[in-house]
């Protein structure tokens, strides 16, 4: 590790300059590099963060990297097994779910303070995306006879469009407040308008 090296080449230096140069004691030189190596290993360790925040300014920012990172390999996992479907109905809503997803963990990486929130989410719809996509794949692939897997396709179909809807809420519950400030300034525009007045 970088903060190892440079903690051990800090301690033995300032051992050998205090020790073999200045003659100071041993002990003394001892103790004074054991220090040095800890507090140059602390300084030089990187911090930890989701997006540009460190984990520091996060409320449970250990869990909530967790929680995160967990997601992103969720996503990446449903990402790939979406592409191996060969049903184009199927694997359009499955990737289209993928690109929700996407939009939403952006989101959560440059507002690292809405992953707690989004937490029911993440556990619980993202991996039921993931584990969908999944078992449609393994049955498809388990040669299941034809009259049952067209069973699977229909319910597989029918939760991929319940799952868009519920990613594409949860995605645009984010910017519920511009959306808003938008809506209002567009109704502002247009009654400007009507009364032939210039928008300021």
């Amino acid at each position: 590790m970088r903060q190892n090296f440079f903690g051990v080449s800090a301690s033995v230096l300032l051992f050998l300059l205090l020790f073999m140069a200045l003659k100071w004691p041993l002990l003394v030189a001892a103790v004074l590099s054991v220090g040095t190596y800890f507090g140059v290993y602390y300084l030089a360790k990187p911090k930890q963060k989701i997006g540009d925040v460190e984990l520091e300014a996060l409320a449970n920012g250990e869990e909530m990297k967790a929680l995160y990172d967990a997601s992103i390999t969720h996503l990446h996992a449903m990402a790939s097994t979406a592409r191996a479907i060969e049903n184009p109905a199927i694997r359009e809503k499955a990737l289209a779910l993928v690109a929700t997803g996407n939009d939403i963990m952006a989101y959560l990486k440059a507002h690292p303070k809405a992953i707690s929130p989004s937490r029911h989410f993440l556990e619980y719809y993202l991996k039921t995306g993931e584990k969908i996509i999944t078992n449609y794949l393994s049955l498809k692939r388990g040669n299941v006879s034809s009259e049952k897997f067209l069973e699977i396709e229909a319910k597989t179909n029918e939760s991929l469009v319940l799952l868009n809807g519920v990613y594409a809420k949860q995605r645009d519950g984010y910017y519920e407040d511009q959306i808003s400030d938008l809506e209002i300034e567009t109704e502002l525009l247009e009654k400007t308008l009507k009364l032939g007045g210039d928008p300021e």
